[in-house]
């Protein structure tokens, strides 16, 4: 099993991320529980970097890619994104937008992008280990590795899911 425990957390027994036969945990900034998400529901691990611009360095960061038929895949953002657009309620200027939002993407773009991540700010893993932990409980989840020029690819498509949702909610206020 490999467990990675956040060192200010240690007393209060916190993980920021451990793998084990039961899945792979990301734990949770605030300290909360940590998230477990089943070996089912991955379809890869994906290790990238981001850069810093105020500490003017590297975070490594570790994330998960979701199968595609899971809520928080991309492609069911890529979904919502053409339903939206079939829409009889969206105004022009709100179909413009979202437009605006489909064009930024690909489906490139999306085949590795990460469903959610942790960044390793205050702990530290090594991905030998964390490789050898998942040959062992995932042999079949694929482990991929990305430089900071990715980091948008990544997970910029999650702040366009959070911009179409603010679209729609809008689209809905209006007919109150």
């Amino acid at each position: 099993m490999a467990i990675v425990y956040v060192g200010r957390m240690r007393k209060s027994g916190g993980v920021a991320l451990r793998v084990d036969d039961s899945g792979f945990y990301l734990g949770a900034p605030s300290g909360s529980e940590p998230t477990l998400f089943s070996w089912d529901q991955i379809s890869a691990v994906v290790l990238f970097t981001r850069r810093t611009f105020i500490l003017r360095g590297i975070v490594r960061c570790v994330g998960l890619r979701l199968h595609p038929c899971s809520s928080d895949a991309p492609e069911r953002y890529l979904e919502e994104l053409r339903g939206a657009l079939n829409r009889g309620d969206i105004d022009s200027s709100e179909r413009m937008q979202i437009r605006k939002l489909s064009d930024q993407l690909s489906q490139g773009q999306l085949e590795m992008a990460v469903s959610c991540h942790v960044e390793a700010k205050g702990w530290r893993f090594k991905p030998k280990e964390l490789r050898h932990a998942l040959a062992t409980y995932a042999p079949g989840v694929p482990v991929a590795v990305y430089s900071e020029q990715a980091y948008w690819d990544l997970v910029g498509w999650r702040v366009g899911r959070e911009k179409l949702a603010e679209i729609l909610e809008s689209a809905e206020l209006r007919h109150w």
